[in-house]
């Protein structure tokens, strides 16, 4: 069977295309044998494309070929076809050896003579450079092989390529020395049965095996075809990498660098000098060789080898000697010619010639290749000069115009050809390679043709004269002869075009008139054969009236009732003046107008928690509502009762399409004298309609008393005297912005960083007013904490803190009289909510409110059953993973102030999460702001002390690697044989393996009984706990597993250092107790081993200042909240943060998420960009990797 399949390329194609094969670049071959097939990947590394090839079935003929690249797009076949055809040869030849029967009948005594000589080629190749970790020599001699069968299928290398091979060298270390090495064969499906196995350890082979289906069992003696055909490529495996010997790659680079760099005894040359040679190609592009030198210049002879021996400082021939040139040694010009060479390089496809010496400049890298050269000089290669490289004026065409025939005109001359570029116009003169303006048009007007010849009939003079004359004169040196002239002149010339519209009855007429020697001709009629006409202008004028009007002789009829034709006549009579010299119109047509404007104008008002929005224009209610809906789908044109029409594109309804869309409004709301929304609404409304400078606006005064306190940085507001001393002034403005909220009826969020005393601006509001009671919602571990802080900032306030049994706290909520504040747990709340019902609180406040972001939880639905007038949410991070959070926290702040979860995740959410809607995340802020109140300690706390942060990166010892080397491998495993949906099926499975390999990073203790080895996170923690000790610190270590806190202690206690400890077991009541005992500042206890989740939150532990994160977790937030227990008001000192991170781990990978989680927040907070926070397959493989 012979495949004959070179004649469907190009020989240009041939070349590249063997170039990938003999670089290996056909990757993973895979063949069918019915129907007869290959599928490969083809290209070079990063860039590779998809080739499958059908053939008949005894592989003679190609039946269909296929390749996903760009140029086989066009049809062509392209070179990644030509690579993958090269190898299908080989295999072709190899299935042909296949069908041969193979067999040996050497006597005993050759065959062991014959298989020595072997062995010792074999060994003998390689024990002159490499001492070898598996001895090839002694591994063959332990195989009785037969020696016929091994020469012809080394002989053969379609016979040697019968499999492809996998090598797994893991286990090649002095401590257990075995290779595997397992074949496939090309057809066989590759499973267990269908494979070709050896096992070698450092001197014999342990096992061989071929379990291969379609093995012909050979009248031989001793291994299979297959089995040879394994062994020689472990055994050039071994003699080629060596397996098991600890030089790596770059060590044995720079091994064989430094042996050929002794051969020279200087250093790279300088002053090199690169020349270009250019020659000019049909069509205008360049052929361009290059010479390289100092004093002589020597032709380059393959580009690419020269490139390539350059960058990697090997030595390249200048006549017959051997120098090193780096790409320091050129000058200045000829190192940027090098670095445009070596950008063509690098893709190789524009290197042409068996020898690789030429590279082809076109249009779309000429404008490359001249920055290259500019200011040097080049070769014209087409007179052997040496010319400069400048920027200048092109040589112009040399032009004659001269009478053809009495017919008419001829052009003759020589107009350079020019190569187009992106930013010039390109030339190659005798004198210079030149760069000029891109537009000369008479290049483009001829074809880019050298030699002109046409000729033009007197009929289209009028025509040439108006359109190719004006060229010729600008872009060349032209001659026109006297004859030539006069037929030019004689030409039809039009003096003026004039055009009257008027309205008769009902239709909409026009006159179009022009004008030759003074006199009127009707547009297009006949006669008047006295007067020589200039018929191509007339025929466009024509042209362009008949997009409007019926016309005939000049005389122009449409009719007035067709609405869309008389809106487009409308919408072109800017063009119709463009057109005609004179444009009359009459009152009558003036009257047919086209508006852009509807002078809108707007009222806003306040009563009765209602915003009310009047809305006014030139048209009625109604009209506007019909106009509206109209334009909502996308009518052409738009025409009003009065007969005018309104242009779809007016930025006035552009506008109320904006309103519309931010208030959710229809057209037929825009049929109501009056809209009436929510009060939380008015600044927001009253920004967009400023912001988009839609109409005047009038207020009243309700409206213009909001906005007046809302301008105002501090509010009226009575504080009891102590606490007036106490605040800050920050502290005074939040709680002055609380308060003017509530008396507008609004809610808020106060978002203020951790540690600026959100509690104290709360508590501060609520004693200014003591009405009736508030209710306070806090975490189960802070409920104690606010209690202690009204007592210390407010002891003239009664606090009751809902306690014992559920008997007793219904008790306690019965009767209110004497109460300024109840004080409760989410937990409680949810038990005794119905207790709640007699009950409407003058505020509702939930503390870390970020406890309600899911909607769907008791604890969410509980807090907003309770009544209340007013409501505030209290939270460091608003948003900790994604926006449906701010929704809920608003859900309960302000029911329906971001509308159901539906619409919000419509409208904001995937727009701004999934599609990076800057838009939508700007309106969202201009919502949400007024109403979320967050400063940073950096901005208002200037006197604070710094947070410094550091990543402290530790290694791993061997066994710990290996075990989480084990169970990454797993995992990614798992995840690579999922799609998204797959893996979100599979979550809780994922992220318990997540959570073995966290554990791996702190201490494979955590997770195997028996594990004897070391932790080299925990050796280094406990160092960085005693340089801090040592240095007078107070430590806080955080980890989120309690049982890493039960191995710190063991090696505390080693140490003899003291500690304290709270986790989800320390009771409430204690914890307060712990927390004062380590901020004593004669405290014995120099480390806090603390519980991320336990005691994240509420403690004040300012006696530390110094933070240790044992371990990452995925939400920033709560490690931002555990840090601030030191940094906060009361810090005296700077605070030292230190993140440990095993190096090379997932832990790595969570800092990065972290970072992507901190952005979705600040996107809302600070209007900067957001990224979803939610896991697919690819972040998990990134997270993996």
């Amino acid at each position: 069977m012979t495949l004959q399949w070179r004649k469907l390329f190009s020989n240009r194609i041939l070349d590249r295309g063997r170039d990938y094969w003999k670089k290996d670049w056909v990757y993973a071959p895979s063949y069918s044998e019915l129907p007869a097939g290959i599928h490969c990947r083809v290209g070079k590394p990063g860039q590779s494309y998809d080739v499958t090839i059908d053939f008949s079935d005894d592989w003679s003929e190609i039946k269909w070929m296929d390749c996903d690249c760009p140029y086989a797009a066009e049809g062509y076949n392209c070179k990644h076809e030509a690579a993958c055809l090269y190898a299908t040869e080989l295999f072709i030849e190899g299935m042909q050896a296949i069908q041969e029967p193979l067999t040996s009948e050497l006597p005993a005594s050759d065959r062991k003579k014959r298989q020595e000589e072997i062995i010792e080629k074999v060994y003998g190749l390689g024990r002159k450079y490499v001492n070898y970790i598996f001895d090839p020599g002694k591994i063959l001699a332990s195989v009785d092989f037969d020696p016929v069968l091994w020469e012809r299928i080394l002989d053969n290398p379609a016979l040697a390529n019968l499999v492809a091979v996998n090598l797994d060298d893991s286990q090649a270390n002095d401590k257990q020395p075995l290779l595997t090495a397992t074949g496939f064969s090309h057809f066989a499906n590759r499973g267990n049965r269908n494979k070709v196995n050896v096992k070698v350890g450092l001197k014999q082979v342990s096992e061989l095996k071929c379990n291969i289906a379609e093995c012909k069992q050979d009248e031989i003696t001793g291994p299979c075809r297959h089995e040879i055909a394994l062994l020689q490529k472990l055994v050039l495996m071994i003699m080629r990498e060596n397996p098991g010997e600890v030089t790596d790659y770059q060590a044995d680079r720079a091994l064989a660098r430094a042996e050929m760099l002794e051969e020279f005894d200087q250093d790279a040359l300088e002053g090199v000098k690169l020349l270009a040679q250019l020659e000019k190609e049909p069509g205008g592009s360049f052929l361009v060789k290059f010479k390289v030198g100092q004093k002589r210049l020597y032709v380059v002879k393959n580009i690419q080898n020269f490139v390539d021996d350059v960058l990697s400082w090997r030595p390249i021939s200048l006549g017959k000697e051997e120098v090193l040139v780096s790409p320091d040694s050129f000058d200045p010009a000829s190192q940027r010619l090098f670095s445009f060479l070596a950008t063509i390089a690098a893709d190789g496809a524009d290197i042409y010639g068996e020898s690789k010496r030429s590279i082809e400049i076109a249009s779309g890298r000429i404008d490359g290749f001249f920055a290259a050269v500019e200011g040097s000089e080049v070769e014209n290669l087409d007179n052997k000069q040496v010319v400069p490289a400048k920027r200048g004026e092109l040589e112009k065409a040399e032009l004659e115009i001269d009478v053809y025939g009495g017919r008419g005109i001829s052009i003759t001359g020589i107009c350079p050809p020019v190569l187009r570029g992106i930013r010039a116009s390109y030339q190659l003169t005798d004198e210079a390679f030149v760069a000029g303006k891109l537009g000369n048009m008479l290049y483009a007007l001829f074809g880019n043709k050298e030699n002109i010849d046409v000729s033009f009939d007197i009929n289209q003079l009028s025509q040439f004269k108006a359109t190719v004359l004006p060229l010729l004169k600008k872009y060349s040196n032209l001659t026109i002869s006297p004859a030539a002239q006069q037929l030019l002149e004689e030409a039809g010339g039009l003096e003026n075009s004039q055009l009257r519209l008027d309205v008769e009855g009902d239709e909409v007429v026009g006159q179009a008139r022009v004008f030759y020697q003074g006199k009127a001709v009707r547009l297009g009629a006949s006669g008047e054969r006295a007067i020589k006409r200039d018929w191509y202008k007339e025929e466009k004028l024509a042209a362009l009236l008949e997009k409007f009007f019926d016309l005939e002789d000049g005389d122009c009829r449409l009719d007035k009732g067709d609405d869309e034709a008389v809106y487009q006549l409308l919408e072109g009579m800017p063009k119709l003046f463009a057109a005609f010299d004179e444009v009359e119109v009459t009152p009558a047509f003036k009257k047919l107008k086209l508006k852009d404007r509807l002078n809108l104008a707007f009222g806003l008002s306040l009563s009765d928690g209602l915003l009310r929005l009047d809305l006014k224009s030139e048209l009625t209610p109604e009209e506007l509502a019909e106009v509206f809906s109209q334009y909502k789908d996308r009518k052409k044109y738009i025409r009003l009762k009065n007969g005018s029409f309104l242009n779809p594109a007016s930025q006035d309804l552009g506008k109320l399409a904006l309103l519309a869309k931010n208030l959710d409004l229809t057209a037929k709301d825009f049929g109501k004298e009056q809209l009436e929304m929510p009060a939380y609404r008015a600044l927001y409304v009253d920004q967009l309609l400023k912001e988009q400078e839609m109409g005047e606006i009038e207020r009243d005064d309700h409206f213009q008393q909001l906005l007046a306190d809302f301008d105002q940085k501090e509010a009226p507001l009575k504080l009891p005297t102590g606490l007036e001393k106490i605040l800050r002034p920050y502290q005074k403005t939040g709680t002055a912005w609380m308060n003017r909220l509530a008396q507008h009826g609004f809610g808020g969020i106060l978002a203020d960083e951790m540690g600026l005393g959100k509690t104290l601006q709360v508590i501060s509001l609520l004693a200014s007013q003591k009405d009736q009671p508030s209710l306070i919602v806090a975490p189960a571990s802070l409920v104690l904490n606010w209690e202690a802080e009204f007592k210390k900032f407010a002891p003239e306030m009664k606090t009751l803190v809902l306690s014992g049994s559920k008997k007793e706290r219904s008790g306690q909520l019965a009767d209110l009289t004497e109460i300024d504040v109840v004080i409760t747990s989410y937990d409680l709340l949810k038990r005794d909510i119905a207790n709640y019902e007699p009950h409407t609180f003058a505020y509702e406040v939930i503390d870390e409110a970020q406890m309600i972001k899911n909607p769907r939880t008791a604890a969410a639905k509980a807090v907003s059953v309770v009544k209340a007038k007013h409501r505030f949410a209290l939270t460091g991070t608003p948003i900790e993973n994604r926006l449906s959070e701010l929704w809920s926290i608003f859900n309960f702040v302000m029911p329906g102030f971001l509308k159901s979860y539906r619409e919000f995740k419509k409208d904001f959410e995937s727009p701004i999460v999934k599609e990076d809607d800057q838009d939508c995340l700007n309106r969202l802020n201009q919502m949400v702001g007024p109403f979320i109140l967050r400063r940073l300690k950096r901005d208002v706390l200037k006197d604070l002390p710094d947070k410094l942060e550091e990543v402290h990166y530790v290694g791993m010892g061997k066994e710990q690697r290996k075990l989480y080397d084990a169970e990454i491998a797993r995992l990614k495993n798992k995840v690579m044989a999922e799609d998204d949906e797959g893996i979100k099926r599979e979550q809780i499975e994922i992220l318990a393996a997540l959570t073995r390999i966290r554990e791996i990073c702190c201490d494979p203790g955590l997770l195997y009984e028996d594990y004897k080895g070391e932790s080299e996170k925990r050796l280094a923690c406990v160092d960085l706990i005693k340089s801090a000790i040592d240095g007078g610190h107070k430590v806080l270590l955080f980890s989120q597993f309690t049982s890493m806190l039960d191995l710190l202690e063991e090696s505390l206690k080693a140490e003899e250092i003291g500690f304290l400890r709270i986790d989800g077991q320390t009771p409430k009541a204690r914890r307060l107790t712990l927390v004062n005992v380590f901020n004593h500042k004669d405290s014995p206890a120099k480390v806090f081993l603390i519980s991320l989740k336990a005691g994240g939150t509420g403690l004040n532990l300012t006696g530390a200042d110094t933070v240790i994160h044992y371990d990452p977790w995925w939400n920033v937030a709560a490690q931002n909240q555990a840090t601030d227990r030191a940094h906060r008001i009361g810090q005296e000192k700077k605070v030292t943060v230190y993140k440990l991170i095993a190096k090379d781990t997932v832990e790595e990978a969570i800092l990065d998420l972290q970072e992507a989680k901190r952005q979705l927040a600040q996107g809302i907070l600070t209007a900067e960009s957001v990224s979803s926070a939610s896991l697919q397959k690819e972040d998990l493989l990134k997270i993996l990797d």
